[in-house]
């Protein structure tokens, strides 16, 4: 049979730069272990075709397999791909709700430079051909300038290009930026799953409180205790109570196995007296046996 390794990290949202669907990681399939119990030889032997190093085979899954294996990993953790899935859509939709926004607020601006040009298409394209071909536009700007219209123009362009460069010099930083950020984020999770095991950091994103603390500068363990302090304060006090039984039943465990002091537990002296015409044999072998040993026998 063969055998697939995998090295599997789903569903880690945009902090991991997997999206919805995580990453699969297939390794290389194992050689059988053949009946003789040596590695490297399988029941009938190396599959033909496979080489490698020191005689090893090395095979990749096929696309089907490896669309076999994500189709039952999805299946296996529906619910924390759903979820994911659903994250995701929220923030696409948020994202799309500010960009119509934004084109609402220029749509009046269109409006009237298409009335203005005679453009009926509606298109951005045609609009910025019109204004250049209109020396008019930039007449008065170019006299105050002492300019002609067309040095004026090329400026104007010149002056375009440069904020053009600049905002793409922004976007890359913040891009830049953003990915510092989500690798932040992964170190601070995987350092909050340490201290707090119940911690799920996908199931954290789903938490607005929790988002917006991050977006404000937090980091996520200190995120994590703001939203859940209620829940974190009565873990310590179950943990402490806890503590304190097992420490009270190790004392009493302790103290019923310490010897007794100054003699307190030694049985007090038999004042009965021994009628040695009434010893049996044995009795005075026993009494013989410790008179040898250096015991001082008194009747």
């Amino acid at each position: 049979m063969r055998k697939i390794r995998l090295n599997l990290r789903l569903f880690e949202g945009e902090g991991g730069g997997n999206g919805a669907e995580g990453s699969i990681a297939a390794a290389s399939p194992t050689q059988g272990v053949g009946e003789s119990g040596q590695e490297g030889q399988g029941a009938e032997g190396p599959a033909p075709g496979t080489e490698g190093e020191e005689g090893t085979g090395a095979q990749e899954p096929t696309p089907e397999e490896r669309q076999a294996e994500y189709r039952r990993l999805k299946g296996e953790y529906k619910d924390l791909f759903d979820q994911d899935v659903q994250n995701l859509i929220k923030r696409r939709y948020t994202q799309n709700q500010d960009l119509q926004r934004q084109l609402n607020a220029y749509a009046p601006l269109m409006d009237m430079l298409s009335v203005k040009y005679g453009i009926n298409s509606g298109k951005v394209d045609d609009i910025i051909a019109a204004i250049n071909q209109d020396t008019g536009f930039y007449e008065d700007a170019a006299m105050r300038e002492g300019m002609t219209p067309e040095q004026y123009k090329r400026m104007v362009d010149l002056e375009l290009k440069y904020r053009q460069a600049q905002e793409t010099a922004r976007q890359a930083q913040q891009i830049r930026q953003r990915e510092d950020t989500y690798a932040r984020w992964d170190r601070e999770a995987e350092d909050c799953k340490g201290i707090y095991p119940n911690f799920d950091m996908a199931v954290e994103l789903g938490n607005e409180n929790f988002v917006r603390l991050l977006g404000a500068g937090w980091d996520v363990k200190g995120a994590y205790e703001a939203c859940h302090l209620e829940e974190i304060k009565s873990g310590i006090a179950q943990q402490a109570a806890a503590d304190t039984r097992q420490k009270v039943a190790a004392n009493i465990r302790a103290g019923a196995g310490r010897p007794s002091e100054n003699g307190a537990a030694a049985s007090a002296p038999s004042t009965s007296k021994i009628d040695v015409s009434k010893m049996t044999y044995a009795q005075m072998d026993e009494m013989i046996e410790r008179s040898k040993r250096g015991e001082r026998i008194e009747f």
